[in-house]
């Protein structure tokens, strides 16, 4: 167990006294000097992170980290321990303060929970490693991201992004434990068995046509991991629409009434209205569509009726 003086050295050796590392490690009721079980320390590392983070204002910036310039180069410093062998020294200007811009992505905020376990609290290198899943998904209703303005990019016709709370991802970071299972300190989920376990559902693209270019504003719900009450009402099969590609198709909505309409279509902005600048997405079902949308888009969504052009 890394004891309060050991801890205290280490953050001063690597200059993080009074940083957010400091604050991190030292919360105030949930310092990690003196957890002796690694699944229970790094547990509530990865917690204490998300908290510190919610509560200092970090956001979720999609180009930081490895593609962005965040972060720093090559060694510590002069005089510092050596990084751990594969994690390098992406997200340290966020853990001594020198990241103004206090922004991240999910594979930033991951490491640098395993950063503080390797460098201030005494993990080995192979006792904890970085995950990530390559899919198309979006997490359970109700995900809370360390971004405390990101309430969600995804909504229905009858629930708005913030009543959902869930988040389109694709591709997502996070780690593996020394228990063997997952955690993902961006979205406060400190232990989970499958990649699926954080995902609502999973999407597949459309079918190309000579209608869209791009496929990628238009996804088929594929997978439905985990049942919820929000999803629309009508039954499968459901479509992720981005707003802008609905927007860009509103004409075949009546202009108002009831339902998904060309006013409610107009209501809602193309991005997240946060840090992000991320897409908002539509979750439909076929009831939620007008007739003369599944004419159109007969040709491309598997709809009901219309998916062989009847």
């Amino acid at each position: 167990m890394p004891t309060q003086d050991v801890i205290n050295t280490l953050l001063s050796t690597y200059g993080w006294t009074g940083k957010a590392a400091d604050h991190i490690v030292n919360m105030g009721g949930r310092q990690l000097a003196g957890i002796g079980n690694k699944v229970q320390l790094w547990q509530t590392l990865n917690k204490n992170l998300w908290r510190y983070a919610r509560a200092n204002g970090w956001v979720w910036t999609a180009g930081a980290g490895a593609n962005g310039n965040k972060q720093h180069q090559g060694a510590i410093g002069p005089g510092k321990p050596d990084v751990v062998r594969g994690e390098g020294t992406l997200g340290f200007p966020l853990l001594d303060d020198t990241n103004l811009t206090l922004s991240c992505n999910c594979g930033v905020f991951n490491t640098i929970a395993r950063q503080l376990a390797y460098h201030i609290l005494g993990f080995k290198d192979l006792e904890l490693s970085g995950e990530f899943t390559t899919a198309t998904f979006v997490t359970l209703p109700g995900t809370r991201p360390f971004d405390l303005a990101w309430t969600g990019n995804v909504r229905t016709v009858a629930n708005d992004f913030n009543i959902i709370r869930a988040l389109k991802f694709t591709n997502h970071s996070f780690s593996k434990g020394p228990d063997g299972l997952f955690t993902d300190a961006t979205c406060k989920v400190p232990s989970f068995a499958n990649k699926t376990d954080i995902m609502w559902f999973d999407t597949k693209d459309v079918k190309s046509t000579i209608l869209i270019e791009d496929t990628a504003e238009w996804r088929i719900v594929d997978n439905v991991y985990h049942a919820h009450g929000s999803l629309p009402a009508g039954g499968p099969p459901y479509y992720l629409i981005s707003a802008a590609a609905l927007k860009t198709n509103k004409g075949l909505f009546p202009a108002g009434g009831a339902g998904l309409t060309q006013a409610l279509i107009n209501s809602v902005p193309d991005l997240c209205a946060t840090n992000n600048n991320w897409p908002n997405w539509w979750l439909l079902s076929p009831s939620n569509l007008s007739d003369n949308f599944k004419q159109w888009a007969r040709y491309f969504l598997e709809i009901p009726g219309y998916s062989k052009g009847a």
